[in-house]
C-alpha cells in the first residue's frame, strides 16, 4: 500500500506519516508526490531575493501576461534575446548548451500531457538560440496557478528574453531572473521531464542532487539544495530498491546494490528480526556528492520487496541475467506501476475552483458541468 506525503507533516514527531502505517498496522510506501517537490525546489529560488511566488501576488508576471498579450493580437513584433546574445552567457552556457538542446528536442518529439509542458520546451531551445525553423514561437501568456505547474518557469524566461517594460522590474531583479533563467535551463527542465516514471526516481534524484550542486552560482545551488534535502523520499533504505529496476542503472552499480543488499539482510537476519517495523524511515536524511544509490541500502530495504510482494530470488543470478529472470520481470511492471505525480488531483481543485457555483448552485447539475468542460478540454485544447 502507498499514499502520497508531499502535503503532510513529515518533520514532527508522531505527524501522519508517522501514525497512519501504525492505526493500520499495515506497513506503506510513502510515495511523494515528485511534481510537488520540484515545484517547491523552484518556489525557493524565485522567492531568494525576497519576492513571493503565490499565485495571487505574482505582480509583476500579472502586468508581463497584459503587455506580451497584447503585442500578439495587435500582431507586433515580439523582440527577444537569447544567451547567445550575451557574450558571458554564451561562456557559460557552452558546455552543456548543446545536450540540453537536444534533450529538449527528443522531448518534443514525445507526446507531452499538457500544452504547458511543450512551451516550456520551447522557450527554453529559444532562450538558448536553438533551431526555431521547426515552427517554434511564442504563445500568450497563460493563467498563474499552481495547477499549472511550470508557470513560474515560464514567465522567468520569457520576461527575461522579451523586451517589454515593466513596472517594478528593475535590473537587480533582471539579474535575479537571469540566473533564475540558467538554473532552470541548466538544472530544472531535465530533472522535470523525468519525474514521472517511479522505477527513475531514486538514480535522477541522485542525479539532480549532483547538478544542482554544481550549478554555477553558489547562492542558488545551496537555496535549491537545502530545499532538495528536505524531500530525499526516493532515497529512502525502502524506496531506493526500485533503482534496481531501472534500465539506465549501469550493472555495476546494480552490482553495488545487490552486495549492499545482501549484506544488510545478512546482518539483519544475525539480529534475528522477525516482523517488519512501521517506523523505518521514510526519506534520507542526508546526502552527499560522495553518495551512490548503494549509499542508502539498508536492512529495511527488504521491506520494499514485502511490501509489494516481489520475490527476490533474482538476487540469486548474475546483474546481466536479471532482465530474463520471471521474478524480475513481474517485479520490474509492479514496480513501475507506482503512482509518483499527483497532476489529477491537483487540476481537479483548480477547475472546482473556477467554476463552484458559477453557473447553478444545485450539486447534482454542478457535477455534470465539470465533466463537461474537463471533457470540452481534452478534445479541444487550447493551442496557443
Amino acid at each position: 500500500m502507498s499514499f502520497d506525503t508531499t502535503n503532510t507533516n513529515s518533520g514532527c514527531k508522531g505527524g501522519v506519516i508517522t501514525l497512519l502505517p501504525k492505526m493500520l498496522n499495515k506497513e506503506l510506501l510513502p510515495l511523494a508526490c515528485r511534481h510537488h517537490v520540484a515545484e517547491l525546489t523552484l518556489k525557493h529560488c524565485y522567492e531568494l531575493k525576497g519576492d513571493v511566488s503565490q499565485s495571487d501576488k505574482l505582480d509583476n508576471f500579472k502586468i508581463f501576461r497584459e503587455k506580451f498579450n497584447s503585442k500578439l493580437e495587435s500582431c507586433e513584433e515580439i523582440i527577444y534575446r537569447n544567451v547567445l546574445h550575451v557574450p558571458d552567457l554564451a561562456k557559460l552556457t557552452q558546455p552543456w548548451r548543446q545536450s540540453m538542446l537536444d534533450f529538449c528536442l527528443n522531448c518534443l518529439n514525445a507526446k507531452q500531457p499538457r500544452g504547458d509542458y511543450v512551451e516550456l520546451l520551447e522557450l527554453v531551445i529559444l532562450f538558448l538560440g536553438g533551431d526555431t525553423k521547426i515552427g517554434i514561437k511564442f504563445r500568450r501568456a497563460g493563467s498563474i496557478s499552481r495547477a499549472r505547474w511550470m508557470a513560474r518557469a515560464i514567465y522567468v524566461l520569457k520576461i527575461w528574453m522579451v523586451n517589454i517594460d515593466i513596472k517594478n522590474i528593475d535590473q537587480k531583479l533582471m539579474d535575479h531572473f537571469e540566473k533564475l533563467a540558467l538554473f532552470i535551463t541548466k538544472c530544472y527542465v531535465k530533472y522535470w521531464y523525468s519525474l514521472n516514471d517511479a522505477i527513475k526516481a531514486p538514480r535522477v534524484d541522485l542525479e539532480f542532487w549532483r547538478t544542482i550542486s554544481s550549478f554555477d552560482f553558489p547562492e542558488y545551488a545551496e537555496t535549491a539544495a537545502r530545499s532538495f534535502e528536505k524531500h530525499l523520499w526516493y532515497l529512502s533504505p525502502r524506496l531506493i530498491a526500485l533503482a534496481m529496476f531501472d534500465d539506465l542503472v549501469t550493472h555495476e552499480e546494480k552490482r553495488e546494490l545487490k552486495q549492499a543488499y545482501l549484506k544488510a539482510v545478512d546482518s539483519d537476519c544475525a539480529l534475528n528480526r522477525k516482523k517488519m517495523k512501521v517506523d523505518v524511515p521514510t526519506r534520507a536524511t542526508k546526502i552527499s556528492l560522495t553518495d551512490s544509490l548503494a549509499s542508502f541500502v539498508t536492512a529495511d530495504t527488504k521491506d520494499f520487496f514485502k511490501i509489494m510482494t516481489i520475490s527476490t530470488d533474482f538476487m540469486l543470478k548474475n546483474v546481466q541475467d536479471w532482465e530474463g529472470d520471471e521474478g524480475y520481470i513481474v517485479g520490474k511492471k509492479r514496480a513501475a506501476s507506482l503512482q509518483v505525480t499527483n497532476d489529477v488531483a491537483e487540476r481537479g481543485v483548480k477547475l472546482i475552483s473556477d467554476f463552484n457555483q458559477k453557473a447553478t448552485r444545485d450539486p447534482a447539475q454542478q457535477e455534470y458541468m465539470l465533466q463537461v468542460i474537463e471533457s470540452h478540454r481534452q478534445r479541444y485544447p487550447k493551442k496557443w
